[in-house]
Formats: structure tokens, sequence, C-alpha cells
């Protein structure tokens, strides 16, 4: 491995393991390249719908739905964030330097909550990659 990737490495673990302190509603940070290859993921609870093994699939799906969203980048501008509401889970995505960062939290957690998470996640993302 060299430096740059060992260095990006370092600061992914940084990331989720301060992502992972915000609130005991988040169970599970993805984060991947923009390639769709799975860099870094932490399972933060053992209740958790989607399991470690799901990370490739799931990096796939994300890099995917980048592309769709990439599709009116001209006209309104790039996508740097979204926030799907699923019937069991609030997944939470963030587009930064080249990297998805994908962070579920629990279904039933207020969407007030959901936005002090977001904006605590953003502030984290930003410090070691902006």
């Amino acid at each position: 491995m060299n430096k740059g990737s060992s260095e990006i490495g370092d600061k992914t673990k940084k990331i989720i393991s301060e992502i992972v302190s915000i609130n005991n509603a988040i169970r599970f940070v993805l984060i991947v390249d923009d390639k769709g290859t799975p860099i870094d993921s932490k399972v933060v609870t053992k209740s958790f719908l989607i399991k470690e093994s799901h990370s490739m699939p799931l990096a796939a799906d994300m890099l995917v739905l980048k592309r769709l969203l990439a599709l009116y980048d001209e006209i309104i501008g790039e996508n740097t964030y979204a926030h799907l509401i699923r019937k069991h889970v609030h997944v939470l995505i963030f587009y930064v330097k080249g990297l998805i960062f994908l962070v579920s939290c629990e279904r039933n957690t207020s969407r007030r909550e959901i936005a002090d998470i977001s904006e605590k996640i953003e502030f984290i993302i930003e410090k070691y990659l902006v």
C-alpha cells in the first residue's frame, strides 16, 4: 500500500470512529471510492439489517445512485448530500472529494435529530478531507 492510500485509510478510520460516536441511532457506516469499491465500513450493532458482507453490492448501488444524480449536475449543481427514508432505516449519503459516505440510522429517529446528525457528519468529513 502506498503512502497516499495509507493516509486515506488512517483518515477514514478516524472519520468512522467520530461518526459512530455522534449518536446511538447510527447503525452502519460505509465509505466507497469513486469506482464503487468499499474502502472501509463499520457495523455498530448486532441488530442491524445489513451485514458487512452486503457492503460490496451496496457500494455498487451507491455509485449507480451518484451517476444518476450526476445527470442533473449541469442544470442544478453537483449533489453533495442525500437523505433516503426507507421503511426500516434512514440512509444519509455524502459525496465528498471522490468518496461516498453512507450512514444508516434507526428509522424511529426524528427528522430533526437526523438533520442534527447530518450536520455533525458533514463537519467531521470536512475536518479531515476538505
